[in-house]
C-alpha cells in the first residue's frame, strides 16, 4: 500500500512529537520557520524525498517510519 501527501504529514509530526522536538527546534536546525514546519506536517507543502530522509535522521526515527502508511493512524513507532 502507498501513501498519500497527508500521511507523510502526519508521520512527520508524529515523529517530531515522539522526539520531543517543537516545531520551532525543527525550523532552526533546518534554516526554515516554525511556520514551514507546520506547512509540512498539515500536507501544505510537500517535502522532497531528501528532506524526508533528513528529517528522518533528525528525529531518530528510519526513512521507512515517515513513508509508513498505517503509522501515524496507529501512532506507534
Amino acid at each position: 500500500m502507498s501513501i498519500d501527501a497527508k500521511g507523510i504529514a502526519a508521520n512527520l509530526r508524529l515523529s517530531r512529537i515522539e522526539a520531543g522536538l517543537s516545531q520551532g527546534d525543527v525550523g532552526k536546525h533546518f534554516g526554515v520557520t516554525r511556520q514551514s514546519v507546520s506547512m509540512w506536517e498539515h500536507g501544505i507543502h510537500k517535502v522532497s524525498a531528501e528532506l524526508a530522509g533528513q528529517l528522518a535522521e533528525y528525529y531518530g526515527v528510519s526513512i521507512e517510519n515517515i513513508y509508513d502508511p498505517f503509522r501515524a493512524l496507529m501512532g506507534v513507532r
